[in-house]
């Protein structure tokens, strides 16, 4: 639906001249010339009728034909998705319509290319996906969708808030990858001085403005977005 469909007439007579056309597209609108042009608005199975007319009221046979107009798909690649880098997880793509084919497009990291809902097999790197659909009659439709590549987030053990502007924050590698995640520190005693959820605000080596002393903390990093929970400790050097 939407495509120009040429119509055409090539009728002969023996009785006058052809001068006069009937066409019904059955919608709404008819023709009158000789070759008409057409486009459909709505789907689905329609009964074209045509007869012609000659300058000596003469008529042609009523021809009827059938042609079946076909929509295009409705097409989602679905939401934005956020994968471990050594995971899995499933495209969540809808398509409504007589559909007969997908394709995706890249390949890399895809289990397939010619399903609705393919798996993203342990990326590497973000990547656009669009996925086009085909319907009958050729039509089709397309949409993309983004694959972030969460990668296993890599704290440092050590870091330097001595304000010389250098290795000043406690800057976790890949963290921000992770929507939602929730970082905590503690002392050697199990009290707890820092949390932060998203990690907006990276630990300087502070709790409630005062300098922590030189030494050994501890962390409980929780990625979530399927990742476990990570542990482990960080020495503050002044």
């Amino acid at each position: 639906m939407g495509d120009v469909i040429r119509f055409a007439d090539g009728s002969k007579t023996k009785d006058g001249i052809i001068n006069k056309w009937f066409w019904d597209f059955g919608e709404s609108r008819n023709g009158s010339t000789q070759n008409e042009i057409y486009k459909y608005t709505t789907s689905g199975l329609k009964t074209i009728v045509f007869f012609a007319q000659t300058n000596l009221g003469c008529y042609t046979d009523t021809i009827k034909k059938q042609v079946e107009v076909f929509d295009y798909p409705k097409v989602s690649a679905g939401p934005d998705l956020f994968v471990l880098d050594d995971g899995q997880k499933q495209i969540q793509a809808t398509a409504t319509g007589r559909v007969i084919a997908y394709s995706w497009a890249p390949s890399m990291y895809l289990s397939a290319t010619n399903v609705l809902k393919p798996i993203v097999v342990k990326p590497q790197s973000d990547v656009y996906y669009t996925l086009k659909v085909t319907a009958r009659g050729g039509c089709s439709s397309i949409d993309s969708v983004k694959v972030v590549s969460l990668t296993l987030p890599k704290p440092p053990n050590t870091f330097t808030p001595n304000g010389d502007g250098v290795n000043d924050l406690w800057d976790i590698k890949y963290l921000d990858q992770y929507q939602g995640c929730v970082v905590e520190i503690y002392t050697p005693a199990g009290q707890i001085i820092y949390k932060n959820t998203g990690y907006t605000i990276p630990w300087d080596g502070t709790n409630k403005g005062a300098n922590v002393a030189a030494g050994t903390y501890y962390y409980v990093i929780d990625p979530k977005n399927g990742r476990k929970k990570m542990a482990g400790f960080v020495t503050v050097w002044r």
